[in-house]
């Protein structure tokens, strides 16, 4: 998973990092390390909970992509 594209979607959408953590249930070093790509892979929830965050932010940018 493209971890570091996906949150850089989110922190476009005006999501901050520690927003992201707190929605998703992780802390804000985390979604740090995600998004500077010190860490490629997450726990399966988290990751989960990170694609939906993207879905319901990023709607807009995926059906243009498509």
């Amino acid at each position: 998973m493209d971890w570091k594209n996906i949150l850089a979607d989110l922190l476009e959408a005006g999501l901050s990092q520690k927003q992201i953590a707190d929605s998703v249930g992780c802390s804000q070093p985390t979604i740090s390390d995600l998004a500077t790509g010190q860490q490629s892979d997450t726990r399966s929830r988290i990751g989960s909970q990170i694609l939906a965050l993207h879905a319901k932010h990023c709607a807009k940018k995926n059906e243009r992509a498509a």
